[in-house]
């Protein structure tokens, strides 16, 4: 019931108004069978461990958790009320391989995440820069899915692109982009 009675988007926008100074920005989510194309697209095994980053109220989570059965599941969110109620649903209904923080996971380093998913809207090559360096907290392997944009166009060796595809969400197309951190 918690997701029937307060909106995502609105939560956001009402957190960005009361703190202008520490936005979240743009909220979205990833629809689920685009999610899984992406998956299936880029051979991503039920085994791995993922890590979406910016997780909002855990909806992806919860699917990859029960239809993919993913190994482990981590969200990582920056608004409070998101991963509690996230983590409340998960407790609520036992589902033990799905962990939530409240975090910047720019932050974060994650010795067993074999995939991160990052959909964040980039708009210059500095912002791009910035989030490849903090993507480095990521072990070497580690596998990346962006949306629209891809870490080698600014860091080429750092970042090797594995494969690509394109995907269609409710605002337009762009293209989906697997890499890996060298």
């Amino acid at each position: 019931m918690l997701y029937f009675w307060k909106s995502p988007y609105r939560m956001v926008r009402l957190h960005d108004e009361a703190n202008p100074e520490n936005p979240l920005g743009p909220y979205g989510e990833t629809d689920f069978y685009l999610f899984d194309m992406l998956l299936r697209k880029f051979d991503i095994e039920e085994e791995k461990t993922i890590a979406e980053l910016g997780s909002g109220r855990g909806r992806l989570c919860f699917w990859l958790s029960m239809v993919r059965k993913q190994a482990k599941v981590y969200g990582v969110e920056q608004h409070p009320t998101m991963v509690e109620r996230a983590d409340r649903v998960r407790k609520k209904f036992g589902i033990e391989n799905v962990h939530f923080i409240e975090a910047a996971w720019q932050h974060l380093s994650f010795s067993d995440v074999d995939v991160a998913y990052l959909y964040v809207p980039v708009e210059s090559d500095e912002e791009l820069f910035e989030l490849g360096e903090k993507m480095r907290s990521l072990q070497s392997g580690t596998q990346i899915i962006t949306i629209g944009w891809w870490f080698g166009e600014v860091m080429p060796d750092r970042f090797e692109l594995e494969n690509r595809m394109r995907v269609r969400f409710d605002w337009g197309t762009t293209e989906a982009y697997l890499q890996r951190i060298v």
